[in-house]
């Protein structure tokens, strides 16, 4: 009977950490599908400077960078003809507002 519940306890705990391990990878290949570009390279040639990146699921590019040594996550959009930063991100980089949107 003692061996049983030996048995039965390894088996739920067995089964806990597979899901724990199953949950941490699968949690790494959706961060991935979101943004593939979390480690850019770029390509020096003369004086040409390159970064080839690629679109995420959803078609956005998506490349992760920094911002005064801090991390941050740009979507990079080629027709935008200003740059937006979050003003709670604005806030913790200490980064002066350039010009606000009278609402």
């Amino acid at each position: 009977m003692e061996t049983q519940t030996l048995g039965r306890g390894m088996m739920i705990l067995a089964c806990a950490v597979g899901m724990g391990l199953l949950t941490v990878f699968f949690a790494g290949v959706e961060d991935r599908q979101r943004n593939p570009n979390q480690l850019p390279i770029s390509q020096s040639s003369q004086a040409q400077h390159q970064v080839e990146l690629t679109r995420n699921r959803a078609g956005h590019y998506l490349v992760t960078g920094t911002i005064n040594r801090q991390p941050a996550e740009f979507l990079l959009d080629t027709g935008a003809t200003d740059v937006v930063i979050p003003e709670v991100l604005a806030g913790s980089l200490n980064i002066a507002a350039a010009g606000l949107c009278g609402l």
